[in-house]
């Protein structure tokens, strides 16, 4: 994809995104302050954006609000009217949250004494409706936490394809061991001077050639011959 920036302060960068498929729109990624003065000058910069944009828009990030209480667990209870503020914001700029798949909250806080942490949901995905129409298939995933943040990282899938099947995984055969171009192969992929990863690439890549002209190329004779010996036995 092509990506040419917008627009950005501290809280936000704003770009326009082109797919290898021809496909457009703008993409905002989020960093909101907790600091509600800053964070009211966020949602005025977003809320320009959306009248002056007619395009597909997708955003996502850290919002620093939960828009619902069902989204914290643990400490005091959350502001209902911040909750409600921060619903308000989302819908005056014309958007649509995008429903993410569990886990439900985000982001973990410290923990305090007697053990209690608390949990929220502050990262989301965010789109207009021309987005959504574009996208219908759209899912969001929450991803596992590194050790390192205490924010679980989100995942924007915008094409999803329910019909198509996964690949197969990969399955080691005894049986190759009893060919000698097995080794063969083995040896010709395989280079000292590649780094692990390439390796491994090139390793698949030459097992999958390799099976193709050899074992898959007998159980290929086989079927044939087993659909010509179904075929004289239902002629006798």
């Amino acid at each position: 994809m092509t990506v040419n920036l917008c627009k950005s302060n501290n809280q936000f960068i704003h770009l326009r995104v082109r797919t290898n498929q021809n496909q457009e729109y703008l993409f905002t990624a989020v960093y909101a302050t907790p600091n509600e003065n800053d964070k009211k000058l966020l949602w005025e910069e977003l809320s320009n954006i959306s009248t002056t944009a007619n395009d597909l828009w997708l955003l996502e990030g850290d919002f620093n609000d939960i828009a619902a209480s069902t989204e914290k667990k643990g400490g005091l209870q959350p502001s209902q009217s911040r909750c409600a503020l921060f619903r308000n914001r989302i819908k005056n700029c014309n958007l649509n949250d995008l429903e993410a798949k569990s886990p439900n909250f985000t982001w973990r806080g410290p923990i305090f004494h007697g053990g209690q942490r608390i949990y929220e949901k502050l990262d989301r995905a965010l789109s207009n409706d021309n987005w959504r129409w574009c996208f219908p298939d759209a899912i969001v995933k929450v991803l596992v936490r590194v050790e390192f943040s205490d924010h679980h990282p989100i995942l924007v899938v915008p094409t999803m394809d329910i019909h198509n099947k996964p690949n197969k995984p990969f399955r080691f055969e005894n049986a190759w061991l009893l060919n000698n171009s097995y080794h063969d192969m083995l040896q010709q992929v395989w280079n000292n001077d590649y780094s692990m990863t390439r390796n491994l690439k090139n390793t698949r890549d030459g097992i999958k050639d390799w099976k193709y002209d050899t074992f898959d190329e007998v159980e290929g004779k086989k079927a044939e011959l087993m659909r010509r010996l179904n075929g004289i036995q239902k002629n006798l």
